[in-house]
């Protein structure tokens, strides 16, 4: 019985590899969280044919793959390792099903967190996609080779869900 009311996690899952300096997707998943799965989400990146196959939402759809491109757990990992070559965040074109969304950061300054790792000096960020209200805030800590800290997605100035980093292992 306690189970119909306790919501199942919601989880993000990017499959990829590290190629010759770039991101290289290759399957990315996303589940809700709900009973139902509403917006659970599949992509997997057939970089052979040059396209992306979504399935989700009741439908599937096909993406032209153009180099560079991300998924949304990937792009976590992209940022990570443009801020540890110094050269800093860029813009980020992900797959969203059958169309591009293109995503830039910008440094809001640097901040002290209080966390279950103890206080953690981080850099503060806002990732932004375009024309939409919605932006992620983004702590990371540079001691900890950019791992985010503390994530807020919001959507018109309120924070909608937050995420705060509890534990590390293997870095």
């Amino acid at each position: 019985m306690l189970r119909l009311l306790s919501p199942k996690p919601v989880v993000e899952r990017s499959d990829f590899i590290y190629e010759s300096g770039e991101i290289v997707p290759l399957e990315f998943w996303y589940q809700d969280g709900s009973r139902r799965g509403e917006d659970n989400l599949h992509t997997r990146f057939d970089w052979e044919r040059g396209l992306a196959f979504t399935t989700g939402d009741g439908r599937s759809t096909e993406l032209q793959l153009q180099p560079g491109i991300l998924d949304r757990g990937s792009i976590h990992m992209a940022f990570m390792l443009d801020m540890l070559s110094s050269a800093g965040p860029g813009g980020y074109a992900i797959a969203d099903g059958d169309s591009v969304k293109l995503y830039a950061y910008s440094l809001n300054g640097t901040q002290v967190l209080n966390t279950a790792l103890g206080s953690i000096e981080t850099q503060a960020f806002t990732r932004r996609r375009q024309g939409s209200s919605r932006g992620l805030l983004l702590w990371v800590a540079p001691q900890l080779s950019f791992l985010p800290v503390r994530m807020e997605q919001q959507k018109n100035g309120q924070t909608e869900m937050a995420f705060i980093l509890q534990s590390v292992e293997g870095l």
